[in-house]
């Protein structure tokens, strides 16, 4: 189902309970609108902080996985059952509008099927992705609205706080499970932890090693695995006898997300996977293919099911100088700044999102455009406090990062001189780095 609002969600919610319920126009202002209400108690009594992050308004859960969880979490709330039996002689008053609303999210969703099928089977997203950008705008935090976009089949873009939260926590529990996996690169990460290596055995009695699984082998078990915990039957057959489309996968989306991919050495790190991870040479897919791994001898192919999501700093090095081979294999996103998420923003006189608009545009024309600085630095900024802490901890060490600590294209960055950046106070500098020109 696509997102839209609340309130007309609200309304196809009694349209639904009008043609299928027979039911008081009593019971449907208790089933639509009073059970906000008492959704709202239950997460205020509650102790527990996976249920105190839940979003008491039923209509911003929009897709069946969603509100499952919803029902799910508020459920294991003990303030729920005492709620629920009380004003409601059968039923449960929260128990059974939540079971009607679940109800008609399946209804919808099976409509949709039957007369938007097409626009459904649309939704499609790249198994391999780059999210690139200057820092601080963004890009890890993009990476649990991707993942859960992938998951739940629908595109969630500049959701609301309350949301985000709810997104974040079913995120954590699928990476608790191991349908989602984070890792981060960097200089000295290799294949051996990546995907398979020889390691020491530390509680042998005499010393010796053993074959260790890196994360990206495991997750790619974990795809094809079926409801038997028999791996090796399951994998061997999956390979093997590819077709019996046992090639299902279990048709659950599995996600790798790899934070700084540009920071380690992707040659070595993938080594031969570099082309088992192209769409069309997964397993179950036109030209598939398989290899056998380097340590364990091993017979091992990439999973249909397996998304790949990459975050890049563009000021640690840029595309250009990125491995061709990964470039080639990855769908590119652009994270860039967005000063207009600061709007009406001001502490101290100082205008956040002018401030920022300002200082990327002078970075722009004295760097380049990879360099600018994100949005999130000033984004919990409320006070001069927490506005010195960005400018004095993040911003002003960027900035000298940038320009080799030559403190007069710093001063000039700031629209100030440098005179002036040595000795005037923070609040005065970004009075001026705000200003069009120079005064």
């Amino acid at each position: 189902m696509t997102d839209i609002n609340t309130e007309e969600q609200k309304r196809l919610f009694k349209d639904w309970l009008k043609n299928n319920r027979n039911i008081s126009q009593s019971t449907l202002t208790s089933y639509t609108e009073d059970i906000l209400s008492k959704l709202k108690e239950i997460i205020t009594l509650s102790n527990n902080e996976k249920v105190k992050s839940l979003n008491h308004n039923i209509y911003s859960y929009q897709t069946k996985a969603g509100f499952d969880y919803f029902v799910k979490t508020i459920k294991s709330d003990p303030n729920f059952d005492i709620i629920n039996k009380t004003g409601q002689a059968s039923g449960g008053w929260v128990s059974t509008p939540l079971k009607h609303y679940g109800k008609f999210l399946a209804d919808n969703h099976k409509t949709n099927e039957c007369f938007n099928k097409d626009e459904i089977n649309n939704i499609s997203f790249p198994l391999n992705q780059i999210l690139y950008g200057p820092p601080g705008t963004g890009k890890t935090y993009n990476t649990v609205l991707k993942a859960m976009s992938i998951i739940d089949n629908t595109k969630y873009k500049d959701v609301s706080d309350e949301k985000y939260s709810e997104l974040k926590t079913r995120f954590d529990e699928l990476k608790q499970k191991g349908q989602i996996e984070f890792v981060t690169f960097h200089q000295s990460y290799s294949y051996e932890e990546f995907v398979e290596g020889i390691k020491p055995d530390l509680n042998a009695d005499n010393l010796g090693y053993k074959l260790e699984s890196g994360i990206f082998k495991n997750i790619c078990h974990n795809s094809v695995k079926k409801a038997t915990d028999n791996f090796d039957e399951v994998y061997e057959k999956c390979i093997n006898d590819l077709s019996s489309q046992c090639i299902e996968n279990s048709k659950k989306p599995h996600i790798l997300i790899i934070d700084e991919i540009n920071r380690g050495d992707v040659s070595k790190i993938f080594g031969e996977l570099i082309t088992l991870i192209e769409e069309d040479k997964r397993i179950g897919n036109k030209y598939q293919m398989k290899i056998t791994l380097p340590y364990s001898k091993e017979t091992f192919g990439v999973p249909n099911n397996l998304y790949i999501i990459g975050t890049m700093n563009t000021a640690d090095r840029s595309i250009a100088l990125l491995d061709t081979a990964l470039r080639r294999r990855f769908d590119f996103e652009e994270i860039m700044p967005r000063p207009e998420l600061l709007k009406g923003k001001v502490v101290e006189g100082i205008n956040l999102q002018t401030l920022l608009t300002r200082i990327n545009e002078r970075i722009t024309d004295k760097y380049d455009r990879d360099h600018q600085i994100g949005h999130s630095y000033l984004i919990n900024v409320n006070t001069k406090e927490q506005l010195e802490r960005a400018y004095k901890n993040k911003i002003l060490p960027l900035l000298n990062e940038y320009f080799y600590n030559e403190t007069e294209v710093v001063a000039e960055v700031l629209n100030c001189s440098k005179t002036e950046l040595n000795e005037f106070d923070f609040i005065t500098i970004l009075t001026k780095a705000q200003n069009d020109n120079k005064k």
